[in-house]
């Protein structure tokens, strides 16, 4: 059949105490596209799993740190954050991670 994409995410915030939140999420995207290889290859389909933290210092600063995989299935070479974030994998089925902390201050 033609080829086809189907993306979706789901994700929750999971208050914790009086000024945190716990976030979740997930998502996955389905192609009928094989990037180019012979229409026997995988296609390039992709998951991704998310879990982060907020911790509101005041009503405009706010802590935050998250860690997120991707999941490269198929012939899948996606990367987190494109473009300009992180290198895109060179081999097939390379998972590709994401941590982070930080701050930021409404204005």
């Amino acid at each position: 059949g033609a080829a086809h994409d189907t993306a979706w995410q789901v994700g929750t915030t999971i208050p914790i105490g009086a000024s945190g939140n716990l976030k979740l999420g997930y998502g996955a995207r389905d192609t009928g596209v094989t990037n180019g290889l012979p229409s026997t290859t995988a296609t390039a389909d992709v998951r991704a799993w998310a879990i982060g933290y907020t911790y509101e210092l005041s009503k405009r600063t706010t802590l935050y740190s998250f860690f997120k995989r991707l999941v490269n299935r198929g012939s899948s070479k996606q990367t987190i954050f494109p473009p300009g974030g992180l290198a895109a994998p060179t081999q097939l089925h390379a998972d590709v991670n994401a941590f982070g902390v930080g701050l930021y201050h409404r204005f």
